[in-house]
């Protein structure tokens, strides 16, 4: 990722991933400290504790290494999406900015409980500016409700998913199929 301008940040550094991301860590930009599943399972009872993301990015700046918080919105799962925020710091409106911002370390996150994460100048400047409620998932419709809401939307997605694969296949213009 290095060698093509990106940046690396641990995915879901849960503590049952701890040991593969052992001899990556040094050379790791940023870490999700943040993920939906906080919302979907605070407690951890699924066996993928959110807290496991914060103490991973703890115990790095503990033993000396610099990781950029990073709040993730990926989920795969009928749960709500872009619950967790990355605040960067770019100094210009690119995509290269945003990389140059993490791998500088210039990011803000907020945990579950409202706390922030970074750099302190930037967690400062960020409680100067009236944000958004950061901690309270809003429902924007993308749970489901219900079984059978939930029962619809897998067979729906199964029927989409039926026709790209099964799909009629249609004759070559010119053919006599």
């Amino acid at each position: 990722m290095h060698a093509q301008g990106g940046v690396a940040i641990a995915a879901h550094p849960a503590k049952q991933f701890w040991n593969a991301y052992e001899a990556a860590r040094p050379r790791l930009d940023g870490t999700e400290l943040m993920h939906p599943v906080a919302y979907a399972d605070p407690a951890g009872n699924r066996g993928f504790r959110w807290a496991d993301m914060r103490e991973f990015y703890v115990r790095a700046h503990a033993e000396g290494m610099r990781m950029t918080p990073i709040g993730s919105s990926d989920y795969h799962g009928f749960s709500p999406l872009g619950l967790c925020r990355t605040y960067v710091f770019a100094t210009r409106d690119d995509d290269a900015a945003v990389v140059d911002a993490i791998r500088e370390g210039r990011t803000v996150v907020y945990d579950l409980s409202g706390k922030a994460w970074g750099r302190p100048d930037l967690v400062a400047a960020l409680e100067k500016e009236p944000l958004p409620e950061r901690s309270t998932p809003v429902d924007d419709g993308y749970r489901a409700h219900g079984l059978l809401d939930a029962v619809g939307r897998i067979c729906g997605l199964l029927g989409a998913l039926g026709l790209v694969v099964f799909g009629r296949k249609r004759p070559v213009e010119g053919s006599t199929a």
